[in-house]
């Protein structure tokens, strides 16, 4: 509006307030600014309203409030009308005018904007581009009313068909996006279920063929670092004490929106995913159960195997003793009370320490053990021949190679036959299994029984064939005939070979004859193994994987790859050095194959975790292959690096368990590095007071003080120093006490040589110490361990007051893996700690809060009072060494200076003694 005309307007409806325009326009309500006419080129002076999105709706209510029905309306809206012309002539003009009308006319008079233009698409031609992209704007504006308006005025089977119809041109990653930012508005019909919807009905293969590019693109941030709708609800979903706070519709609408990025072949987003999930539903056990059940037909094992990780994660991380028995149970029902758990090798790992974890904590009297304890009662398959898989392998040269995407299509063969996936994952894993099946040689043995003795003798001879041909084609073998021979005496030595041993199969068709396929594809193969299993070499006496590689190339395809559906975004979008941890299609079906052939062959293997001794025994678990790839139950995101501070001039917030500041570094280097007197006091490093007065003592803990790097010099041409302290607990006898603390007070710790914990973890998860069948799996040495000095046995013997709580998976890339720790077993058994939900928290049965990881303190504190009261009343104490070094750096290859200040505390009389003294760093 004209400036002049709104003065006008403003003194005669305000005559009271007659500064109500200059104060609307000072406090930003109006915007006054200069505008060129286009025809004279002359200026004026206008206001607008600010609020634009306001604005345009008050301009449209305006423009329709007068009509009494949709007739009315259509008539307004006609091609040659006013509001008709706003589409086709000034869309880009009145583009906010129209976005409301998309949201007004549906509410006011059932109308949708489509509707009101009907005109626009009685004459579509294929070339009139002008038509096509004002019909695509409407559609723009039409999906952007659906965040708007009111869910009462959405009519779904409307909207569907039209959706489905010839005009709705909208891009279909549009319309996901639109999905995605209404995924947790409740009863909104195209919300998180209408995605599940569209995503459920379409299999694996197809779904993989839209959706994952579209993941990949709109999982992240926009080019204004703004995150996409999928992003914000990762972060949404991962952010503190949200499971207690959201309602159960929300968190489920919001979880199964989540769910389906699960299926991505990025693994850091999955990663993130997965802990996002466990992070929203750890307190709500009915929602993860309704979770579970809606995706429990779902054809994507990605999508299956960290559902029941999520389902792992919550379990060990929700504070209801009944959450845990019902989500056990629904478990236990879900995936064994059949006796048919699915064959994938992680999923039955999560799903079994789930029902594990319950049986743990006193609950699920009803379960049958045996049925959710390996081995499981899956078959082994027919493995494929090379020629069986060679159509995934297509020459170059042949007709049938496409030159755009031929090599994708040969990439699964060329993976796993030929390169690093079955190097690196395949062969290690398999080559634990021994070569002969426990569930396959009694009826094996019982068929070669059976057998005349032409036919018994024509088979060894056979076997023996071939095994002889085998080591022909040995690397070593090879290079020998050839040395001697040269390369002709090799090539007719094989078809020599080939030539009998083609010659015994016709035979071999003849003499079993209807049963021969059995003979070659199961029986040969099973007697090549017991022969290759008496070898003296160790090479040969390892698991054929040939034959399981095939199966897997063979299995991708069957899952659905398909070059044509896949093998563009394999070769633009999945992989590549700018994106490390997006992997292809292919890949992923590859995993899936892998993971499903570990399972079976578990069921029917045995297995050996050192290759030198091959001593087999019955699978036990994932950790046996190192195959966990996260820890679902860790979810506590890694702590952000803190600003560099090199001169200490920062601010920092100082919390109750920080150590004293140490500012005694003007000092001559040597005598520096050799003084003792000034650090700080150790009993003020281990013992601590809280704001509530509670004192609590470091049962190891990591500190250091660096000196502040001098104003105007350069960092790395400088002299610098730094001090650290090492401290280690551990648990003794009261009666040994003494004489440890008088053997320990002059020694110097350099080296490292008192008990350290060491990770003999196999693969643990989070929160599974030091109940789980991973934990129990490991064979450990008692807990109390003599202290061996020089190399000399002393007969005093400690307890290490802390362990490593769960080991690190370098896999997992969700950026939630730090390490932490754990009080000893006998200390966590007899206080009877409880994990608590912040991870690195211990609770007693009273919910006291008893143990705690000090964020970046790198240490592990204990209530002094509960844990002295302890010691005393099972006849036992405790002692600290303590391992520290003053280091004196000097640049340029200067002289530089190290003090190694070493010390044994104890408790007397619940106070902290001991003393510090100096030694030469070894």
């Amino acid at each position: 509006m004209l400036l002049e005309e709104a003065q006008a307007f403003f003194n005669t409806n305000f005559p009271q307030y007659p500064f109500l325009l200059n104060d609307m326009i000072q406090e930003s309500v109006f915007i006054r600014n200069c505008r060129e006419i286009y025809r004279t080129g002359e200026k004026e002076e206008v206001i607008y309203f600010a609020y634009e999105r306001f604005g345009d709706h008050f301009i449209a209510n305006e423009l329709i409030k007068d009509f009494k029905s949709q007739e009315e309306v259509l008539i307004a809206f006609g091609k040659e009308e006013k509001l008709g012309k706003l589409m086709e002539d000034h869309r880009w003009q009145y583009g906010g005018i129209l976005e409301s009308l998309a949201i007004l006319l549906p509410e006011k008079y059932g109308l949708e904007l489509f509707e009101a233009y009907s005109w626009l698409y009685e004459d579509v031609k294929k070339d009139d581009f002008r038509l096509k992209n004002t019909i695509d704007w409407q559609n723009g504006f039409l999906l952007d009313s659906l965040k708007w308006r009111s869910i009462e005025s959405i009519n779904e089977k409307k909207l569907i068909e039209w959706f489905q119809g010839d005009f709705f041109y909208i891009d279909y990653d549009r319309y996901l996006f639109t999905i995605e930012e209404l995924a947790t508005i409740k009863n909104h019909p195209f919300n998180s279920n209408r995605l599940h919807q569209i995503l459920l009905k379409t299999p694996m293969p197809e779904r993989d063929s839209f959706w994952q590019s579209h993941v990949l693109w709109y999982s992240g941030y926009d080019d204004n670092q703004i995150g996409f709708p999928l992003r914000r609800l990762i972060d949404w979903a991962w952010s503190p004490f949200i499971s207690s706070s959201v309602d159960s519709s929300t968190a489920l609408l919001a979880a199964q929106t989540l769910s389906w990025l699960l299926a991505s072949t990025n693994r850091k987003l999955r990663d993130e995913v997965t802990k996002a999930i466990v992070n929203l539903l750890e307190q709500q056990p009915n929602t993860l159960i309704n979770l579970l059940t809606k995706f429990g037909d779902v054809d994507d094992m990605y999508v299956q195997e960290r559902l029941y990780a999520i389902t792992y994660g919550c379990i060990l991380r929700t504070e209801h003793e009944d959450s845990i028995e019902l989500i056990g149970n629904f478990v236990y029902n879900q995936i064994f009370k059949e006796d048919t758990p699915p064959e994938h090798v992680l999923l039955r790992d999560y799903a079994r320490n789930t029902v594990e974890y319950m049986i743990y904590r006193s609950r699920g009297e009803e379960i049958d053990t045996e049925k959710i304890r390996p081995p499981y009662k899956s078959k082994l398959p027919i493995y494929p021949t090379e020629e069986e898989i060679s159509i995934y392998d297509i020459d170059h040269e042949s007709p049938e190679y496409d030159k755009e995407l031929g090599r994708i299509h040969n990439r699964i063969h060329f993976s796993v036959m030929s390169w690093d996936f079955g190097r690196k994952t395949v062969e290690p894993d398999i080559d634990k299994f021994c070569p002969i099946s426990f569930t396959k040689e009694p009826e094996y043995k019982k068929f070669i029984n059976g057998l005349s003795e032409e036919q018994e003798k024509h088979l060894t001879s056979l076997v023996e064939m071939i095994d002889s041909k085998e080591q022909l084609q040995s690397k070593n073998n090879r290079y020998e005939i050839e040395r001697l021979g040269g390369q002709e005496k090799y090539d007719n030595l094989i078809e020599e070979h080939k030539e009998v041993i083609n010659e015994g199969f016709e035979i071999l068709k003849t003499l079993f004859s209807g049963q021969s396929d059995y003979v070659i594809r199961s029986v040969i193969p099973y007697l090549q193994d017991v022969k290759r299993l008496k070898s003296s070499n160790y090479y040969r006496k390892q698991f054929n994987t040939t034959p399981v590689k095939r199966w897997i190339v063979k299995r991708a395809h069957e899952l659905g790859y398909d070059v044509k559906l896949h093998g563009r975004y394999d070769r633009n979008d999945g992989y590549g050095n700018s994106r490390p941890n997006v992997e292809r299609i292919g890949k992923k079906y590859q995993w899936i194959a892998f993971h499903e052939i570990i399972s079976i062959l578990a069921d029917n293997h045995k297995i050996s975790e050192w290759h030198s001794e091959k001593n087999y025994q019955y699978y036990q678990g994932a950790w046996q292959f190192y195959a966990r790839d996260i820890d679902p139950i860790y979810t506590t995101k890694d702590p952000e690096e803190l600003p560099e501070d090199e001169m200490m001039i920062l601010e920092k917030e100082y919390k109750w368990w920080n150590d004293q500041e140490y500012s005694f570094w003007n000092q001559e280097n040597y005598e520096w590095a050799r003084n003792i007197n000034d650090l700080p006091e150790v009993k003020h490093v281990i013992s601590k007071k809280d704001d509530d007065g509670v004192e609590w003592l470091f049962l190891n803990k990591f500190t250091k003080w660096k000196m502040p790097k001098p104003i105007g010099v350069d960092k790395y041409s400088m002299h610098s120093k730094e001090v650290w302290y090492m401290i280690q607990g551990y648990i003794v006898k009261r009666d040994d006490k003494q004489a440890i603390v008088d053997f320990l007070f002059d020694k110097s710790f350099w080296g490292n040589w008192m008990p350290q914990p060491t990770d003999e973890s196999n693969q643990l998860l989070n929160r599974e110490k030091y109940w789980s069948p991973a934990y129990n799996s490991v064979q450990r040495e008692e807990s109390w361990e003599e202290i061996s000095h020089n190399h000399k046995s002393t007969g005093l013997m400690v307890m290490l007051a802390t362990q490593d709580a769960k080991s690190h998976i370098s896999e997992d890339k969700s950026g939630a893996e730090s390490s932490y720790n754990i009080p000893c077993e006998q200390l966590f058994n007899d206080l009877e700690l409880i994990y608590a939900p912040n991870d690195g928290d211990f609770i007693n049965p009273q919910g006291k809060l008893t143990v705690q990881n000090i964020p970046r303190s790198g240490g592990l504190m204990i209530n002094k009072e509960i844990l002295l009261n302890y010691l005393e009343k099972n006849d036992l104490d405790i002692v600290w060494t303590l391992l520290g070094e003053k280091m004196a750096f000097i640049s340029h290859g200067e002289q530089n200076y190290f003090g190694a200040p070493c010390g044994v505390f104890h408790v007397e009389n619940r106070e902290l003694k001991g003393q510090l003294n100096h030694y030469e760093r070894d």
